[in-house]
């Protein structure tokens, strides 16, 4: 797997790619799901498969606070290594990229790096003070990619999220944790 860091303006010279967005705090059932999509359409389209995600949570920067991670930068490269994708991007975020119209963000990011098809979840944000989701994604591509917008996974009436697994963790639910992780 290439790592890739991406800023504003990285040129890069990349195979054409169908790529999970998102953060992966925890890689729990949820980020599971938009990995497998990923494996099934590469499969199916003959494209490299890409993760990207971000440095940083874009709240520690939004909202300048000490954000609580369920795992490091490298714990998380070292878990989705496994996954065999071609290539894992890692978008430098700070507060530029936080500024960042949404349609900026998709031609940066998105449509520079031959990304022909684009894997997310429902609730996936993008851009300036989250102005970009997943229907924006949906209705801005311009024939540039496709798009696969995952649903809500759930657990008991629980969305299963980063923030779900550490409520259960800070409640010292650690096989459920263990379940939800997969």
């Amino acid at each position: 797997m290439e790592i890739i860091h991406l800023s504003v303006d990285t040129p890069m010279q990349v195979h054409d790619s169908v790529c999970a967005l998102g953060f992966f705090d925890g890689v729990h059932l949820g980020h599971q799901q938009l990995l497998k999509e990923v494996e099934h359409i590469a499969k199916e389209k003959g494209l490299k498969k890409a993760i990207m995600t971000f440095s940083v949570h874009p709240k520690q920067i939004l909202e300048n606070n000490d954000y609580h991670y369920l795992m490091s930068l490298s714990e998380k490269i070292n878990i989705l290594k496994q996954w065999q994708f071609d290539y894992f991007y890692i978008i430098d975020f700070d507060q530029t990229v936080a500024n960042l119209k949404p349609n900026t963000f998709l031609q940066n990011y998105i449509i520079n790096h031959q990304i022909k098809h684009v894997v997310c979840g429902f609730d996936f944000h993008f851009g300036n003070h989250g102005s970009g989701d997943s229907v924006y994604l949906k209705n801005n591509r311009n024939n540039d990619y496709e798009i696969s917008i995952i649903d809500k996974l759930e657990y008991e009436q629980h969305k299963i999220s980063s923030s779900y697994l550490r409520q259960v963790l800070s409640n010292g639910q650690v096989e459920l944790a263990s379940q939800l992780l997969g």
